[in-house]
């Protein structure tokens, strides 16, 4: 059994003459968290757009837990435990923190019209266990915010992506650097920063460590 979960070889990807990611090839091992860095127009977001669907490749492939997943599109890649977010998070307004979280997992039967009309309990008792997990994230959450007050925009984004982490799907993140705030923290935002940075590892390990 390979010991990871995405392995990407000779993936490339052409406009017109153009090659925006030529002969790509790299592996990341299962439970951990991957960076790829290089100065602005080297691919890199490309790379993202292709490992996650968003675009088609012009040749190589994509790997996923050993399942070749090359120009699968994202709608299909999400039930599979694949998905991508992007620098912004963008939720949907008129619905609470909660209710935003609750919408993440995947294959809910209440997605279903018919099992939604003629299977009422069965969608209520699953939300029950959704909203379980939910609050858990909530809950971790809220206690962090307190010592980050200033940066409320910030924790939402960081509420989204634990619940990501929580759901079992792994994420393909595009500049996720861009959204914090580092550079502008007073020394003591920096230490509450970094409390919160080492209760976010630890929920990751816990997840990890249930697989």
């Amino acid at each position: 059994m390979s010991e990871n979960i995405l392995e990407i070889n000779n993936l490339s990807k052409y406009f017109g003459g153009l090659a925006a990611v030529s002969n790509c090839s790299l592996k990341v091992k299962k439970g951990t968290i991957t960076g790829i860095i290089g100065p602005n127009g080297s691919g890199k977001t490309t790379l993202f757009n292709l490992i996650a669907g968003n675009l088609k490749s012009s040749s190589g492939s994509v790997i996923f837990d050993q399942e070749n997943i090359t120009d699968v599109p994202s709608y299909e890649l999400f039930s599979k435990g694949l998905l991508r977010t992007f620098q912004i998070a963008h939720e949907f307004s008129n619905l609470s923190v909660l209710e935003n979280l609750m919408m993440v997992p995947g294959n809910q039967s209440g997605e279903k019209l018919m099992t939604a009309l003629l299977k009422p309990k069965l969608v209520a008792a699953e939300e029950v266990i959704v909203k379980e997990k939910d609050f858990d994230v909530e809950g971790l959450l809220e206690g962090i915010a307190g010592m980050l007050e200033p940066y409320t925009e910030e924790i939402k984004e960081l509420k989204e992506e634990l619940s990501v982490l929580t759901s079992g799907f792994n994420e393909v993140a595009d500049e996720p650097a861009a959204k914090k705030v580092a550079n502008t923290f007073s020394q003591e935002a920096q230490n509450r920063a970094t409390t919160a940075e080492a209760r976010f590892e630890r929920l990751v390990s816990l997840r990890n460590s249930k697989k």
